[in-house]
């Protein structure tokens, strides 16, 4: 999920049921099943959320970054054809 500026707003989707979670984790979604995280201690959970938000940021970034590449080279082949429809 995103807010607004599209920036990752949940770090890590918990649920108890498996095919939930394969849903979301094909989606691209943080899941984890409810069994993995029953045993962890608080600090063990505040690292995997850590992790996990880590993770979506830098996920969020990366297609961020190619989102605006793919948008920067439509520009210049935009700007290129208009060149060359100048010289025919």
């Amino acid at each position: 999920m995103t807010c607004g500026s599209n920036k990752p707003l949940v770090a890590l989707f918990v649920d108890d049921e498996d095919a939930v979670i394969d849903e979301l984790v094909n989606r691209g979604a943080p899941a984890v099943s409810l069994g993995e995280v029953a045993g962890l201690n608080d600090a063990e959970l505040a690292d995997l959320l850590e992790y996990s938000r880590n993770a979506r940021l830098t996920q969020w970034q990366e297609r961020r970054n190619r989102v605006k590449a793919k948008k920067q080279q439509h520009y210049r082949q935009m700007a290129r054809e208009a060149r060359e429809k100048k010289h025919v």
